[in-house]
């Protein structure tokens, strides 16, 4: 059943605002919403979708990033070179994306032990007061 919170809630979460950001293409969208989350209030909720579940032989694909009424969805795969493992986080577009995981923003993660052994593996140390909803 779900809370009342989620209940009063539910209306703002049926039309949520999104962008999927598809490769380098889309580098000046992907600058301003990221600008955008950094002003938004309250806590910002964290996810990837990796290829695999070994942080050592797989890598992060996608990286969500998400307030109660927008989700940014950045496929980082798009930046990758080929038989480079490592993200060129320098590259505009991922180093303002970097600069807001690893910001002092609160952020909140389902599973947050994979997703920070994943974003550790990728070079980046999320910041900010870390809230994991995981129940084991």
């Amino acid at each position: 059943m779900p809370s009342d919170d989620t209940l009063a809630h539910q209306k703002a979460l049926e039309n949520v605002d999104f962008d999927f950001i598809r490769g380098p293409q889309a580098t000046q969208l992907l600058i301003r919403r990221v600008i955008e989350l950094e002003k938004a209030e309250g806590p910002l909720g964290v996810d990837t979708e990796t290829t695999g579940l070994d942080p050592l032989a797989n890598r992060v694909r996608l990286i969500q990033i998400a307030t109660c009424d927008y989700a940014l969805i950045v496929d980082v795969e798009a930046w990758r070179t080929e038989g480079n493992r490592q993200l060129p986080w320098h590259a505009p577009g991922l180093k303002q994306l970097k600069a807001l995981l690893e910001g002092r923003k609160r952020k909140v993660l389902q599973n947050a032990a994979c997703d920070l052994n994943f974003l550790k593996g990728e070079g980046v140390l999320l910041g900010g007061y870390l809230v994991a909803t995981m129940i084991a």
